[in-house]
């Protein structure tokens, strides 16, 4: 059974949960995946964009999480499968950004260590009432994330990035193979792997410095892309 509804409007969340409790008498696994990126300059950004950005990216899932968990915490244990023993699975779907930020993409990094926050919140709380909360940044999946934004990037970093996201890109079906792996594991968090990983690996090796890295980084690549510009 499909439900298809604006995830921006809470109260229609609300209602399709009761509706679903009401119809099954249970929920064992519940998914959120829902996104937009937004990709600008910090001085190309509005405040409508940050709040756009956000009720697009955050508040879908903390609505879905509202409307859902507090019942699924409160469920028989699931008696046979690959849950066996859990009252069920939550999956935050986000995005590696909220694992390790990169620039020119402000409010959806902060949206999305906002969800990551939340799924390791989420798995504290609801984990020792015998819920699994899994927060799955899985990497780039192809037909989302770059490809999907809204906004522009300044000098040469949109071709950069959707190059680099092109190539690290996961086909959808290896994307959700990692999560069903994921869940049988009694994870609560899926970082991504091949190219993005190693964004992810740095930022947990050099802490504090990793800013630093990037922003050099940052400031090399805009900085040659001015040159290439002045001598156009």
């Amino acid at each position: 059974v499909s439900h298809s509804f604006d995830v921006g409007n809470d109260g229609l969340i609300a209602e399709l949960a009761d509706a679903i409790f009401d119809e099954e008498g249970r929920v064992d696994v519940l998914l959120a995946a829902t996104g937009e990126p937004t990709v600008a300059p910090l001085e190309a950004l509005a405040m409508a964009d940050w709040r756009r950005t956000l009720d697009k990216n955050l508040w879908p899932a903390v609505a879905t999480v509202m409307g859902f968990a507090p019942r699924m915490a409160a469920q028989r244990p699931i008696a046979a499968g690959p849950l066996v023993g859990r009252r069920g699975a939550v999956v935050l779907v986000g995005s590696a950004v909220g694992l390790a930020a990169l620039p020119y993409a402000a409010p959806f990094v902060s949206a999305q260590h906002a969800l990551v926050g939340l799924g390791e919140a989420l798995a504290m709380e609801l984990g020792s009432k015998g819920l699994q909360v899994l927060t799955a940044c899985p990497g780039p999946t192809q037909g989302s994330g770059v490809v999907a934004a809204r906004g522009s990037l300044p000098g040469a970093w949109g071709a950069r990035l959707a190059t680099l996201y092109g190539g690290w890109a996961l086909r959808p079906e290896v994307t959700a193979r990692r999560i069903v792996s994921a869940l049988r594991q009694n994870r609560t968090l899926l970082a991504p792997r091949l190219g993005a990983a190693e964004l992810f690996g740095l930022r947990r090796l050099l802490g504090r410095r990793y800013a630093d890295l990037v922003r050099r980084w940052v400031a090399y690549l805009d900085h040659r892309d001015m040159m290439s510009g002045a001598r156009r």
